[in-house]
């Protein structure tokens, strides 16, 4: 689940809000390694899942797919995404309305957007068992205002169903990132991307945004929290 800070605008600030939402960001977060859910997160319905070790070629894979990601590129919209998007007859809804019917292949074009990566950078890596996984996603779920609406049932089956195939002491590799972004940069999508050229799919767990422009975390004081 995503978390982190947020700017608030109050009073005349409000009229200048384009500006506030253009400021870079900075996020942390854990990368699952071989797992492809159609969400590019935990919130989706897991679509398929190996079990992988975690070799020195892998490594050095990931490595140079991180360097990869640094620049300016085009980065597509995730399904589940709130972009308007049109099939071949001109009809046009949510990419996210797309996704939950199960018409992501009547979609003409997936829209994109230029996205600029200035920096990702490795700060860990550590093994957890899908079972561990599986309890992290049923307590983030959890705490969803609406669970039956948003797929959780469907969503826990095929994590569980991962368990069974798997075993639930299967280890899965989890990379910890830190990556400073352009505003609008879809950090699951950056998993997903990373998960596709690695040929053994990735999501992303426990997204924190820590900075946004020149405000950080780490200034906020005991008042604010």
């Amino acid at each position: 689940m995503a978390e982190g800070l947020i700017i608030l605008l109050t009073g005349d600030d409000c009229t200048h809000q384009r500006l506030w939402q253009g400021m870079r960001k900075t996020y942390t977060f854990n990368l699952v390694l071989g797992i492809r859910t159609d969400s590019y997160d935990t919130f989706g319905k897991v679509m398929s899942a190996k079990n992988l070790n975690y070799s020195k070629e892998l490594d050095s894979l990931v490595n140079s797919s991180l360097n990869r990601l640094e620049g300016t590129w085009n980065q597509t919209y995730p399904p589940f995404s709130s972009i308007s998007a049109r099939n071949r007859t001109g009809f046009g809804q949510a990419l996210w309305k797309w996704a939950s019917q199960g018409r992501m292949d009547e979609v003409e074009h997936i829209p994109f957007k230029p996205v600029t990566v200035h920096s990702i950078n490795r700060t860990g890596l550590q093994s957890v068992s899908i079972a561990e996984i599986v309890k992290l996603v049923s307590k983030d779920c959890s705490l969803l205002r609406n669970a039956t609406t948003f797929r959780v049932p469907a969503i826990i089956r095929s994590w569980k169903g991962v368990c069974k195939d798997l075993g639930e002491d299967t280890l899965l590799p989890i990379l910890s990132l830190r990556a400073d972004v352009s505003s609008g940069t879809y950090i699951r999508g950056l998993s997903h991307r990373i998960g596709e050229e690695l040929y053994c799919g990735a999501i992303a767990m426990d997204i924190v945004r820590e900075v946004i422009g020149p405000y950080g975390i780490s200034h906020l004081t005991k008042s604010c929290l």
